[in-house]
């Protein structure tokens, strides 16, 4: 579900050549809540 959203904000930092990438931190503790932690 949240695939999508980080792949084209991915694919956008590499063609504008940053290196920081904004993570919600909610969308981690959903993906891998020991993760996060």
């Amino acid at each position: 579900e949240d695939q999508g959203i980080y792949l084209n904000l991915v694919k956008n930092m590499i063609e504008e050549n940053k290196y920081r990438l904004f993570v919600n931190i909610n969308d981690l503790r959903r993906k891998n809540p020991t993760r996060a932690t």
